[in-house]
């Protein structure tokens, strides 16, 4: 919805036609919510906030793939925790990082 009001999309129909998840069920209020508020300088703040979780995105990525680096020599320990339900890898490479080898 938000990419959409970046490139010019007003319609509150097909904004909200774009709601996903939870947004689904609400979508009489939404189409409400959409109906010709949106000024521009709420789309100058929308795009500095994609913006910015764009760059938060791919900083996360950049360090999960330092960790992902650093794992190999833990691999059986790594297995052995994720030998705990609920446990995945994520998980489990912040405990062995929090307890060490």
């Amino acid at each position: 919805m938000l990419a959409a009001l970046l490139d010019g999309e007003r319609d509150p129909d097909a904004l909200a036609a774009l709601a996903r998840g939870a947004l689904r069920a609400t979508l009489p209020a939404l189409r409400q919510a959409l109906a010709g508020r949106v000024q521009p300088h709420h789309l100058v703040l929308v795009g500095q906030l994609l913006a910015h979780i764009d760059f938060l995105e791919q900083a996360i990525a950049q360090v999960q793939a330092e960790i992902e680096q650093c794992l190999p020599p833990f691999e059986e320990a790594l297995v052995l925790l994720e030998t705990i339900p609920g446990l995945r890898a994520v998980a489990a490479a912040a405990i062995l990082a929090e307890i060490g080898r």
